[in-house]
């Protein structure tokens, strides 16, 4: 959650990369500007990224692409 889109009230991905656990994270982006969370979400260990498609606008197959 990025305060944008939605209130931030969650973990981030900072705090997930200290949890040491061999369970495949999934990621919620409820984000305003999905690319831009992303990567983040990848370094901090995510095998998995959710988006809404209402925020995606004109980048949806940039984001598909960028996710796979």
């Amino acid at each position: 959650m990025d305060g944008v889109f939605v209130p931030e009230k969650t973990i981030r991905p900072q705090d997930v990369r200290t949890l040491k656990t061999p369970l495949k994270l999934e990621y919620h982006l409820m984000v305003a500007k999905p690319l831009d969370a992303i990567d983040k979400t990848w370094k901090a260990g995510a095998w998995a990224a959710i988006v809404h498609i209402e925020t995606c606008h004109d980048d949806v197959k940039k984001i598909i692409r960028h996710i796979k």
